[in-house]
């Protein structure tokens, strides 16, 4: 339940500052919302390795890192792919898999 609430948060700072620290990157500035979304990642890729809360997107990453066509790819970006797939699978509304992607 704490693992869920805390994915929940991180969830949330994600959304509502990630446009802000991509600006923040961009300008090589270090703003409350880039630590935020720091702070956040960091604390989602702890909780998702204990918990294995997000068992599907990393499974999907594994298998795109065996094919050469996504070698350009970052692992997050791989990841993120995965985090759609999983919510597809999941079963997930529509609104949230567009809110995510």
């Amino acid at each position: 339940e704490t693992s869920t609430a805390l994915c929940r948060l991180c969830k949330d700072i994600l959304l509502e500052d990630s446009a802000a620290a991509i600006q923040a990157l961009d300008t090589n500035a270090v703003t409350p919302a880039l630590e935020r979304v720091v702070e956040a990642n960091t604390l989602l890729s702890g909780i998702g390795f204990e918990t294995g809360g997000i068992c599907v997107a990393h499974s999907v990453h594994n298998g795109l890192t065996t094919q050469a066509v996504c070698a350009e790819y970052t692992h997050g970006e791989k990841v993120a792919f995965g985090l759609l797939t999983q919510l597809v699978l999941e079963g997930r509304p529509q609104e949230e898999f567009k809110k995510i992607q």
